[in-house]
């Protein structure tokens, strides 16, 4: 058996880096049902990359939070960019919420943006992690009925730009 296993595009040659991110991947996927597992492996290349997001979203709430409220705010306010800086001012305001946040040091927290950015371009909601132009996502039907079966109809209307957080419908 080798020790070099294909990411992402890049291969790594550290077996506990491989593990490591094999685990992510494993709870990420945990939070999506069957179903949802066989739409990633089989469906289309728009149904894998919206529900992967969806299971990083499951995952991870503060990416839901910077969706909701960092994203989505400039959509609504007919930005173009998303800013450079925007991930370091959403952790130093989110910090009280996601008290987790300050364990890290700045350099994890600095990667967490760049994996962030990179996972929102994968998902179309950058057009690419360097120029960060903002675009607009529609959400499969497939998607939906995922999270909607999921009980996670709240969602929808966050991954879809129309809403800022749950329950705030005039956001």
């Amino acid at each position: 058996m080798t020790n070099m296993i294909s990411y992402q595009g890049l291969v790594r040659t550290f077996p506990n880096t491989a593990k490591r991110y094999a685990a992510t991947i494993r709870l990420r996927l945990n939070t999506l049902d069957k179903s949802a597992w066989t739409l990633i492996a089989e469906g289309s290349e728009r149904e894998r990359q919206q529900l992967l997001f969806v299971a990083l979203m499951l995952h991870s709430p503060v990416v839901k939070d910077f969706l909701a409220e960092v994203v989505n705010d400039l959509r609504r306010q007919f930005k173009e960019k998303l800013p450079g800086n925007s991930w370091n001012e959403f952790v130093n305001s989110q910090v009280r919420l996601h008290p987790v946040l300050a364990s890290y040091s700045d350099s994890s927290i600095a990667k967490m943006g760049n994996n962030l950015v990179k996972a929102l371009a994968e998902a179309g909601y950058v057009d690419t992690p360097r120029r960060r132009n903002l675009q607009a996502v529609y959400l499969l039907p497939e998607t939906q009925a995922v999270l909607q079966r999921l009980g996670q109809q709240d969602l929808i209307s966050i991954l879809e730009g129309k809403l800022n957080r749950p329950g705030n419908p005039g956001d």
